[in-house]
């Protein structure tokens, strides 16, 4: 929905707030409301539209990546454009894979709102983040990503978040096939994993088989990569590493 300027009178804001939510035309909104109640309003079907969108997007791709800046507060560092630039060198580079469906957004993450989608607080609330999807059939895509995201100066990764509902629309099922003994191993596991616990895990994993040794692969880097506090999140459904 696009900002409403606070320039304009509460008649033309109200035009546009109402017919972008499809108001009925009996409703009017009184001049006598006070700017603060309209501020409300918008800022809450602004978090209702951006829910169910976040939502959308956790249906339609299973592996989310949570970036933070590297910038330090005497950098001065155009956001947008090297958040687009960060893609299209990944992309064009090859580093990244442009063949699988992925998508990134334009603008700051929503804090409040994606965690209210993953049912869990790990965002600082004043932090800006950025969000990239993938669809991913197996665990290559995400060692590209950290991979990639390694060379760069600008960005770092906060977060990485895997789909591991089987009955998901695009489930990661070779990588689930070997993630999933590791859920097992103990009710615990997953809750206040420090980096060497983390290596331990992926040192326990036979690697008799090439998926074992893609996740033993996957998890070293994680770790590598400070990502080493993983925990099942949104009843079960995504595995995030933090």
């Amino acid at each position: 929905m696009p900002k409403i300027p606070f320039t304009t009178s509460f008649k033309q804001k109200n035009r546009v707030l109402f017919k972008g939510v499809k108001v009925p035309k009996f409703v009017q909104w009184s001049e006598r409301n006070q700017k603060n109640d309209f501020q409300h309003l918008e800022r809450q079907i602004e978090k209702d539209i951006a829910f169910k969108r976040y939502t959308t997007y956790l249906s339609e791709f299973n592996t989310f990546f949570i970036f933070t800046w590297r910038t330090k507060e005497d950098y001065i560092l155009n956001k947008d454009y090297y958040w687009n630039l960060f893609f299209r060198k990944g992309f064009n580079s090859g580093s990244l894979n442009s063949k699988i469906g992925s998508l990134f957004l334009s603008q700051r993450l929503n804090n409040t709102v994606f965690q209210k989608c993953l049912k869990i607080d790990f965002l600082k609330p004043r932090t800006e983040y950025r969000l990239f999807l993938q669809n991913n059939t197996d665990v290559e895509g995400l060692e590209e990503v950290i991979n990639y995201t390694q060379t760069n100066r600008d960005l770092q990764l906060h977060c990485v978040g895997m789909n591991v509902n089987p009955h998901a629309k695009s489930p990661m099922l070779g990588t689930l096939k070997y993630i999933q003994p590791l859920l097992e191993e103990s009710n615990n596991l997953y809750k206040n994993i420090d980096y060497l616990k983390l290596l331990e895990i992926a040192k326990m994993q036979p690697s008799d088989e090439p998926g074992k040794v893609k996740i033993k692969y996957l998890l070293q880097l994680l770790a590598k990569s400070k990502l080493s506090s993983p925990k099942l999140v949104d009843d079960g459904r995504y595995l995030i590493f933090c």
